[in-house]
């Protein structure tokens, strides 16, 4: 969540018209996206009653698609799995 609107992320505002299922994968040092914004985008999400799951990788900062590849692809089957997408080769 940003500040206010005209940032790549959402207003809270925006964040609460949101009702889609959100995965939210984000790492803890992250100097792009502070962990503060998606932690405050999950509480928005949690009051709206959106489904949501927010997964923190220790240590890591904002390619988590690249460093913990493995996980981070395992947690997005899982989620598109649990969600009744259609399935997703491995």
């Amino acid at each position: 969540v940003a500040p206010q609107d005209g940032f790549p992320a959402p207003s809270a505002a925006r964040a609460e018209k949101v009702r889609t299922p959100f995965l939210i994968l984000h790492g803890s040092v992250d100097p792009v996206v502070r962990p503060q914004q998606s932690a405050d985008f999950k509480a928005i999400l949690d009051k709206q009653q959106v489904p949501n799951q927010r997964t923190v990788y220790e240590g890591e900062g904002h390619p988590i698609d690249q460093s913990r590849r493995e996980e981070v692809f395992a947690e997005i089957r899982g989620w598109f799995e649990k969600h009744g997408l259609p399935h997703i080769s491995r």
